[in-house]
């Protein structure tokens, strides 16, 4: 599907469990199946995180709803454990590390259309 052009994204239709870093995981990982490959969804650069992160984590998932997604930001707590230089690997940035180690915990905050709605890892209409 990626070769062939379609904007793949990302969705969850479950309350139960919503984790975008391991859908966009899985999303590599049923491409390696498929291909019998590793690092199939890659950017021109060849890198698998921006590809992830960038395209199908965010810019095909506004496309997909009609959304422009301006504004709208995560942040990730960049003193986890799991942001940390993992393995002592040169070069890694933190959106390799988000894509290695990221889980729904290291979010720390969400801006919708430029409005905070999660500060400090709690969701400010809860």
């Amino acid at each position: 599907l990626n070769d062939a052009g379609v904007r793949l994204s990302i969705g969850s239709d479950s309350h139960a469990v919503i984790d975008p870093f391991m859908e966009l995981k899985m999303a590599e990982y049923q491409a390696r199946a498929a291909t019998q490959q590793r690092c199939v969804l890659i950017d021109q650069a060849g890198s698998v995180a921006p590809k992830l992160l960038d395209e199908i984590g965010h810019t095909n998932g506004y496309i997909a709803l009609g959304l422009p997604g301006d504004g709208d930001l995560v942040l990730l707590d960049a003193d986890a454990r799991a942001m940390t230089n993992l393995n002592g690997t040169e070069g890694a940035t933190v959106a390799d590390m988000a894509m290695t180690a990221g889980h729904p915990g290291l979010v720390s905050g969400v801006r919708v259309g430029g409005v905070d709605v999660v500060v400090d890892g709690v969701h400010l209409e809860r």
